[in-house]
């Protein structure tokens, strides 16, 4: 199977110009802290969002893309897989599912790709497409919306019952933008030629008890999260409840 870009590590390091491209780096445990190195020499410290996933896919390969100034690029390969390691989670592409593995809180989650449609936006145009509604029926509730700046990049998976955003660094525009070209390819491909075209939100059907109950957690994670007003939580609360 071909190996695939996963994602890129910016490294800030001393002796960034010791190292040339295509040298093949390794991880290891230093002092507490994630460290790359390349030819048995330190390359610097990883920045620690990358550690669950650099610990978690312990088949990967990495080697060194580029080296500009005092920073190394260090790029991350899998097989048979396309991902990117945004701020708030992981995004993964593979064999016709796709998974978002958050950083922190929940738990990872996984659904089929059939349906699904991908963008790269901005913070602004992230918040003017996506309600508090819509955050809290869909499910995106991996990261603080109201509080981001606007002048971010978001990989957007949207599917018939579920919303997830992945915010990205702006060096990492271009993965993300080849990484939502993959997914819509393999959107259009696991779908029925019946239900071909892009897919939109689906309106919530009655839940039951349990969907009832994982809504209602999902808000008060985004409320916890600083992300709703009281305002805000208790009419979402309201529509969930269908009060």
């Amino acid at each position: 199977m071909p190996l695939k870009l996963a994602t890129t590590i910016e490294i800030a390091s001393d002796s960034a110009q010791e190292f040339e491209a295509e040298q093949r780096v390794s991880f290891r445990r230093a002092g507490g802290m994630l460290a790359a190195y390349a030819d048995g020499r330190v390359i610097g410290r990883v920045p620690p969002r990358f550690n669950r996933f650099l610990v978690a896919e312990k088949d990967a390969v990495a080697k060194v893309d580029s080296v500009k100034g005092d920073v190394v690029s260090v790029g991350v390969y899998l097989q048979g897989r396309a991902s990117i390691m945004g701020r708030n989670g992981e995004l993964v592409l593979k064999d016709r599912r796709i998974a978002f593995h958050p950083s922190e809180g929940t738990g990872s989650i996984v659904k089929d790709v059939a349906g699904v449609r991908a963008s790269v936006v901005t913070g602004e145009e992230l918040r003017s497409r996506v309600t508090v509604t819509r955050m809290a029926l869909a499910g995106i509730f991996a990261f603080a919306l109201k509080k981001q700046a606007g002048g971010e990049r978001f990989l957007v998976v949207e599917g018939p019952d579920f919303a997830w955003a992945v915010e990205v660094d702006l060096n990492q525009a271009n993965e993300a933008i080849l990484l939502a070209t993959a997914i819509n390819d393999e959107a259009r491909s696991a779908a029925p030629a019946a239900q071909a075209g892009p897919a939109h939100f689906a309106q919530p059907a009655a839940a039951g008890g349990s969907d009832i109950i994982d809504q209602l957690e999902r808000l008060a994670s985004l409320k916890a999260a600083g992300a709703l007003t009281d305002e805000e939580f208790s009419a979402a609360k309201r529509l969930i409840l269908g009060l």
